[in-house]
């Protein structure tokens, strides 16, 4: 339940490409390596020593950067290079389920199996996260967990929002600043060079249809959706049963996405979190008549300040496609790709 995702089985601090364009890269992997050799002294005294240690003098890191940066890879090299110390990966999705556990059962399972705890892509973006991500990090830093998280916002930008209550202010604005090691990180979505299975393909439907069932042709087992099927499946359907439905499939295809609304913007985003997160690799493929960046736009949405949240966060929907699916732009004359 709680190893990396097959995808990042590979990650170590020594295989991620620095970018020479952008120095946050090497200072980010630089702090990096002086946490992992503080965490591996720290766990690796004998008995006695255990018994009188002190506590940590951090009580965890936070990356934060743009999508696409590298993140999760630095995240999941803490976990595959601690070989000897008891690590748990979850996505922030997991933590937020709040009918899993209350807090305190949560946050004690976690404590008693785990001494470092690694949360991927954190998200405030409602009071009920927020509070329940607090009492988490209280109590896992009272239980001596040491905390690692990834985020594309600024913990900063999290009290800036309007709606947070003065505890969670105060914990941002002091404990946090004081306690956590903030680590920014700074660069271009490594993703889009990627080589990829899937594709994704933009145009009319009568064009992009036969590239997809050509492609689908070669998997035994696929599963088709149109949007409208899958918003309606994910609206219906318990998420860990949706987690478990991808395990069966070599292929999924999304079939003329057309967003309409912020709820199908969310439900989309979370889809393609579990597909990309998932232990069972899956080819995605998806064909849409717009590009992926004219899906969800002020213009065609018109979204408040809400949305406008929520906007952002779909950055990383955009990503997760590049990273999953090679781009295929379909001329209406020609029929052919671009």
């Amino acid at each position: 339940m709680f190893d990396v995702p097959e995808r990042f089985k590979h990650c170590r601090l020594d295989n991620y490409i620095i970018s020479d364009s952008f120095i946050s890269q090497k200072e980010a992997i630089e702090q990096a390596y002086q946490i992992l050799d503080y965490l591996r002294r720290y766990y690796k005294k004998n008995l006695l020593q255990k018994l009188f240690r002190r506590k940590h003098n951090i009580k965890g890191i936070y990356l934060v950067g743009p999508v696409g940066v590298g993140k999760t890879h630095i995240l999941c090299s803490f976990i595959n290079m601690l070989e000897d110390i008891r690590c748990a990966y979850l996505h922030s999705s997991t933590l937020f389920m709040a009918y899993l556990h209350r807090p305190d059962e949560y946050a004690k399972k976690l404590a008693k199996y785990y001494d470092v705890v690694c949360i991927d892509e954190i998200e405030l973006d409602d009071p009920g996260n927020a509070a329940r991500f607090m009492r988490i990090l209280h109590l896992l830093n009272n239980l001596g967990v040491f905390l690692i998280c990834t985020s594309n916002v600024d913990p900063e930008s999290f009290i800036e929002s309007g709606y947070q209550d003065e505890k969670f202010y105060k914990f941002i604005s002091n404990e946090f600043r004081e306690q956590y090691k903030v680590i920014f990180i700074n660069g271009e979505d490594y993703r889009i060079k990627l080589a990829k299975r899937g594709a994704f393909y933009i145009g009319e439907k009568k064009h992009t249809q036969r590239l997809l069932t050509e492609k689908l042709n070669q998997y035994k087992a696929k599963k088709q959706f149109t949007f409208t099927q899958l918003i309606y499946y994910l609206t219906e359907t318990d998420r860990r049963e949706v987690k478990k439905m991808l395990t069966q499939y070599e292929a999924i295809s999304i079939e003329d996405v057309q967003i309409t609304s912020s709820a199908d913007a969310l439900r989309l985003l979370n889809f393609l979190d579990d597909i990309y997160q998932s232990n069972h690799l899956i080819d995605l493929y998806v064909t849409a008549k717009q590009d992926f960046k004219e899906w969800y736009t002020k213009q065609n949405i018109g979204y408040d300040d809400y949305q406008e949240r929520i906007a952002l966060k779909f950055e990383r929907t955009i990503s997760r496609i590049k990273g999953l699916c090679e781009a295929n732009y379909i001329t209406t004359e020609l029929n052919t790709t671009q």
